[in-house]
């Protein structure tokens, strides 16, 4: 819905936002939001003379040039793919080139998909295949990227990795060698990059399109794929915290070594995964964001339904944690993306029933035990995991909120109600469906606009007036909106803006 671009900016200030023209309808939605089509610049290929000159600057910037006969290649390949990401690895092959390279037809691919396929294969032979493969595996198979500290942990857990890293000797702690990755990161420069995730710095490609050669590269095999989620889930599970992981040494390490038995341990020092960090006396510290946001998206693609259910969904802790440190929307998504996944009537539930109580939980996530007892008392008998649900609001959750309902006390999902929609001071005296059935424009002393899909609040306007909004009515383009107030004052507001064009009494 793009509700999170701001209607106005202030003086100086300039948002560049990038959006590719066939994906989930955003540019329609872009140019419904921003009337002035000048503010609309399409990125084309640029050109085999642009991509040419630019190559050119680059190369100057590096001290380096190319022979006539290998710009022939580059130039016909320009005149075949000249999208700015194409240049960009062309640049860094033909940076490698010497004057007296001979270059052939198959040393630079036609496309960017073939090109990026090529650069790994030169990242596996350089560091070693095994080793490249699952390193970037585990990054593409992350919800938003990982840090550097948690790759090096899920390598160091990866048995495959290490057996092929210590094939000739015992190393003294069984982890991964940390310059091993930073070999592979300095060799992909400008194609990994790092930005903020859930307060931590994390790695992660900087294109769309290498996480898609990546996925299908390395992730193809459906069997594959779950092995790495289930790994990451493992990892964010804190299963082998403090304790040691077994292993088994090859034949012939066991000769080489001299050892009794191929059969091996040995702790690899990753740390513990608790939902929530608390100090010496008990008080939390800051909540485990990475695992609240990475769990069930490792749990639900490992195929662990089992391990999801009282882990995740049907955890008393895990809910409230996540409710108390993010938006009750990211919760619901969970319980959303499990059921794509598998259908389960008490996840559908208990989703429902969040969702149903959205306009308590959104502010007061401590209410948690309250809405879930008071909502789902019916199904105790013949759902056991909303049974062990209840059962843990009723213990664990009486030491967050002491008043949890002993019987059925709040509307059950199912009913006619979704959600309500709570934040209005005084009465709703209009309502009206706008952007094509996504939002409810709502009037009362101030305009507000809810997210249908998840009861979110998309903007508040308000006009500054005295007294209330008594009726509604919305343009046919559905940017405007015209109301009248208690007091005879006639006022008009631009949707898309939030600005208020007109303000007047009627006489």
């Amino acid at each position: 819905s793009m509700s999170w671009l701001p209607p106005t900016l202030p003086n100086n200030v300039k948002l560049v936002v990038s959006t590719l023209p066939g994906y989930f309808n955003i540019l329609n939605t872009l140019r419904n939001l921003i009337d002035s089509r000048e503010n609309f610049v399409q990125i084309k290929p640029l050109g085999e003379e642009l991509g040419t000159i630019v190559l050119k600057g680059w190369l100057k910037r590096q001290s380096r040039t190319i022979s006539e006969q290998q710009w022939l290649l580059v130039n016909a390949r320009l005149s075949e793919c000249s999208l700015p990401l194409y240049v960009k690895l062309v640049f860094d092959e033909i940076n490698r080139w010497k004057s007296y390279t001979k270059t052939e037809e198959a040393d630079l691919a036609k496309t960017v998909s073939t090109s990026i396929n090529k650069l790994l294969i030169r990242i596996e032979n350089q560091h070693g295949h095994i080793l490249v493969e699952h390193a970037l595996s585990y990054i593409t198979a992350s919800k938003s990227g990982l840090s550097e500290a948690e790759l090096e942990d899920l390598i160091s857990l990866d048995e495959t990795v290490l057996n092929d890293v210590y094939q000739y000797h015992l190393p003294p702690i069984r982890r991964i060698p940390p310059l091993l990755w930073t070999r592979i990161r300095n060799d992909l420069p400008n194609y990994l990059v790092e930005r903020e995730a859930e307060g931590v710095s994390v790695v992660s490609w900087y294109h769309r399109q290498f996480a898609e050669v990546s996925q299908e590269r390395y992730l193809a095999n459906e069997n594959t794929r779950r092995n790495y989620h289930s790994q990451m889930a493992d990892y964010f599970l804190g299963i082998w915290a403090n304790r040691p992981k077994p292993f088994q040494f090859s034949d012939q390490q066991k000769r080489m070594f001299n050892l009794s038995s191929t059969a091996g341990e040995a702790d690899r020092k990753v740390p513990n995964m608790p939902i929530i960090f608390i100090n010496d006396n008990q008080k939390i510290v800051r909540y485990n964001l990475r695992k609240i946001s990475e769990l069930p998206f490792q749990l639900i693609r490992a195929n662990r339904t089992d391990d999801l259910y009282s882990y995740v969904l049907f955890n008393y802790d895990f809910i409230h944690a996540k409710l108390k440190c993010m938006p009750l929307n990211l919760m619901i998504f969970d319980y959303e993306n499990a059921l794509e996944y598998c259908f389960d009537k008490e996840v559908k539930l208990v989703s429902d029933s969040l969702r149903l109580s959205s306009s308590v939980l959104a502010t007061e996530p401590d209410n948690l035990a309250c809405q879930i007892v008071g909502r789902l008392f019916p199904f105790y008998a013949t759902c056991p995991k909303i049974a062990s649900l209840i059962d843990q609001c009723e213990t664990t959750g009486l030491n967050v909120m002491g008043l949890v309902p002993a019987f059925h006390s709040l509307a059950s999902p199912g009913g006619p109600m979704v959600y309500s929609l709570e934040a209005h001071q005084f009465a709703v005296y209009g309502l009206e469906i706008v952007s094509a059935g996504q939002h409810l424009l709502t009037t009362s002393n101030k305009f507000i606009v809810f997210d249908l899909s998840s009861g979110d609040i998309v903007r508040i306007i308000d006009p500054k007036i005295e007294g209330i909004m008594t009726c509604l009515a919305v343009a046919p383009d559905q940017r405007y909106c015209v109301t009248t107030t208690i007091n005879n004052q006639l006022i008009i507001c631009n949707l898309l803006s939030g600005d208020i064009i007109l303000k007047v009494y009627q006489p």
